[in-house]
């Protein structure tokens, strides 16, 4: 009897050993999501200027995320103990099993077959990419070059693995609570840090920046550093003012104070920080960002569906999205010298009162769905009530329908133009002259100069890849390691081709973080890559309820969007990886629920 009691006594502690280390780790999984989401982006030396600020942020992460990950190591490990003894003494408690070496055995085979059928598909595919990671790196001629990465983007092995050491940590270890509360700290950062861009953009400089111009802005940088933040950050702060009933739970019953005040709280701070948000993704002076913008408005609109709150909020988001242009149109025209970075698209956007004419226009859309419904309900009497209900509510739901499916027409229509653009750029690159209409026309000519010089960057990419042995087109010239090949290789033809295109200028990566990763990480990488993302996006799109985990998934899908054309770097990948933990993290818990 005393036996029995003795080995209960040690299941009991291993069991309560397991939870402590488990919170040990929340507790350094939240505190990373801290650090990196909330401090980084405002992280700079004050001595230094916007030309070194990406290296002081490499600093920086490099330094938390490594004391950070060496700490997560000993409690993670502690716990892989603890829960393999805890496995032992249970396989000892079944009669039927042999003990000794064998149960012991048996018991960690049990323990990692457990693990492996327990990971999710995004889990495994980032386990893949890790492993493509570490094989590039042991057989990259640059070992040096590809251990830390390039200077000033800092995008080699080790930070890789970070990123996704912590991204994995963070999907297995949060909680509801902490995910909820991650976000909302993180997003109130985002706010602050696009509040100083919008005042950067017209010529407002409250932290006098050394080396400011027109192409840096707020605490981030480089204009294609900041719209790469923003386009992981402001998708989440729409998602979440769109979802927003759905984001907290509980009721708005004076019962619950804590949380009827958060209902009256968040629409307002959501709505303040969508307001910014669209200012400076208008203005912030990368295209790529207007791209951003107009993708995921449309699928906003069909995540609103058909649901009469869900449609009343989307209505309310491009509400504010007028709200913005209407500001910038009246900047634009008072101080027409302050922003000194305006490119077409901020132009044509702010050159005529687009806000103010489609605000009207949505407000009397609004007015017919909503409210004149409602004014019907409460002006008559019980037996007209009926009457209008049926009358004017059944013509209010059909509105509603009408809505939905104008904009999914509209989505579709989006959709067909891209495909259609994409045809005619490839035929007409092709063959050149045969539609005279487009004939020398850059915009349906793919050459060096398309696209901001996108078409020299990808060509020398592809070049660059296709240049390898197949070793190398498996698994990449090496982490971060495009410009080491680039530059210290032997291949003059390469290299060549790069000094016509860019001259003294060095070339650091394609511009496109897929073909970067391709030249990189080769085929190998790019597909456990690519895999990894889309399995996320489609984790979090598949979500019943329209919670936290959709608006994480657009976050995703904006950023891959928004880096077809740019680049991955410390600030905006960082970010990446954290708001996509946190959406994973709260679709298991979803799943589980």
């Amino acid at each position: 009897m005393k036996k029995k009691q003795v080995k209960k006594k040690q299941r009991s502690l291993a069991a309560d050993i397991q939870t402590v280390l488990l919170w040990a780790l929340r507790g350094i999984s939240f505190f990373y999501l801290i650090m990196m989401g909330v401090v980084l982006p405002f992280y700079y030396h004050p001595e230094t200027s916007y030309m070194t600020i990406g290296s002081g942020k490499a600093e920086f992460y490099n330094k938390w995320a490594f004391g950070t990950a060496k700490a997560a190591g000993v409690f993670l490990l502690l716990y892989l103990l603890t829960a393999s003894v805890r496995q032992f003494l249970l396989w000892k408690k079944d009669s039927s099993r042999k003990t000794g070496g064998a149960s012991l055995w048996m018991a960690m085979k049990t323990g990692c077959q457990n693990f492996w059928q327990s990971l999710t598909g995004t889990e495994l595919f980032a386990v893949c990419y890790i492993a493509a990671l570490c094989i590039s790196y042991l057989l990259t001629d640059y070992p040096e070059f590809a251990k830390m990465g390039a200077d000033g983007w800092n995008m080699g092995f080790w930070p890789q693995i970070l990123f996704l050491f912590f991204f994995l940590l963070l999907e297995r270890t949060l909680t509801t609570g902490m995910a909820k509360a991650g976000i909302g700290m993180m997003l109130s950062a985002s706010t602050v840090v696009f509040l100083l861009g919008l005042l950067n953009r017209y010529g407002v400089n409250p932290l006098h920046m050394e080396s400011s111009g027109p192409g840096f802005i707020s605490t981030i940088g480089n204009i294609n550093w900041y719209c790469g933040y923003w386009s992981v950050l402001f998708p989440v702060c729409c998602g979440i003012f769109l979802f927003r009933e759905k984001v907290l739970p509980g009721s708005r019953s004076a019962q619950q104070a804590p949380v009827s005040v958060l209902y009256r709280v968040l629409p307002v701070f959501s709505g303040i920080a969508v307001v910014i948000g669209f200012a400076t993704g208008v203005s912030q002076g990368s295209d790529s960002g207007l791209l951003v913008l107009a993708a995921m408005t449309l699928i906003l609109g069909c995540f609103a569906g058909k649901e009469k709150e869900g449609l009343r909020h989307f209505i309310e988001l491009l509400l504010l999205f007028c709200v913005s242009l209407t500001g910038l149109f009246a900047l634009q025209h008072l101080f027409p010298e302050r922003n000194k970075y305006q490119t077409a698209g901020y132009l044509f956007l702010t050159g005529k009162p687009w806000g103010l004419i489609f605000g009207v226009l949505l407000l009397c859309l609004y007015f017919f769905l909503f409210i004149r419904k409602n004014n019907c309900a409460n002006r008559w009497t019980k037996t007209v009530e009926n009457h209008c209900d049926n009358k004017l509510t059944g013509t209010a739901d059909r509105g509603i329908v009408w809505t939905y499916r104008a904009w999914q027409i509209l989505t579709g229509l989006s959709a067909a133009a891209l495909v259609l653009y994409i045809g005619l750029l490839t035929f007409n690159t092709t063959h050149p002259g045969v539609i005279p209409a487009l004939d020398g026309n850059a915009l349906f000519t793919f050459n060096t100069s398309w696209g901001s010089s996108r078409g020299a960057t990808w060509s020398i990419g592809i070049h660059t890849f296709l240049a390898q042995n197949f070793g190398h087109r498996l698994f990449g010239v090496g982490p971060d390691s495009m410009a080491a090949y680039l530059y210290q290789s032997d291949n003059s033809t390469l290299l060549a081709e790069v000094r016509a295109t860019f001259g003294d200028k060095r070339l650091t990566n394609a511009h496109g973080e897929w073909i970067t990763v391709l030249v990189n990480t080769g085929l190998m990488g790019l597909l456990s890559f690519a895999a990894m993302i889309i399995s996320a996006v489609g984790t979090l799109f598949s979500r019943k309820q329209k919670t936290l985990a959709k608006a994480c998934g657009l976050a995703v899908l904006c950023y891959t969007l928004h880096n077809i054309f740019s680049f991955e770097q410390m600030m905006n990948i960082s970010q990446l990886y954290l708001v996509m933990g946190i959406g994973m993290a709260m679709a298991q818990k979803e799943e589980r629920d």
